[in-house]
């Protein structure tokens, strides 16, 4: 299921606590208030936004309390057991050759040159050889 599929499927509510929240004014924060709100949820109703670390980030049904960023409540229930969507976050790209970094698909060679700088110190300016 894409990120879209999940939100037609079901709806997301507003957090009426904090006109400011992430996800579009839907997440509810993990603390104060707003957790009192979500506890006070069927937990059918919750997904956890969780950091999966090195890996993005993923909508999990229920409320799970490990590497969570906060909540969302759904005006529609999930009904067939644990799920997890994963959240396609946008990828590292090298700026001279538009690679991904993070899976080190950049061929670009780094190459180190001296120069200059106040005061007689020195610093590092990196350039690439292929330009």
């Amino acid at each position: 299921m894409t990120e879209d599929e999940w939100y037609e499927k079901y709806k997301p509510i507003k957090n009426h606590l904090d006109p400011n929240a992430s996800w579009n004014g839907q997440m509810f924060e993990t603390y104060g208030e707003e957790i009192q709100f979500v506890n006070s949820q069927p937990d059918e109703n919750v997904w956890t936004w969780i950091d999966g670390e090195n890996r993005g980030t993923y909508l999990t049904s229920g409320q799970s309390y490990v590497n969570r960023l906060g909540y969302l409540i759904c005006s529609v229930p999930w009904t067939d057991g644990y799920q997890c969507i994963v959240i396609d976050e946008e990828e590292e790209l090298c700026d001279e050759c538009g690679e991904n970094l993070e899976e080190g698909d950049c061929e670009c060679e780094v190459e180190v040159e001296p120069i200059a700088g106040d005061l007689g110190y020195w610093s590092l300016t990196l350039t690439n050889p292929k330009q």
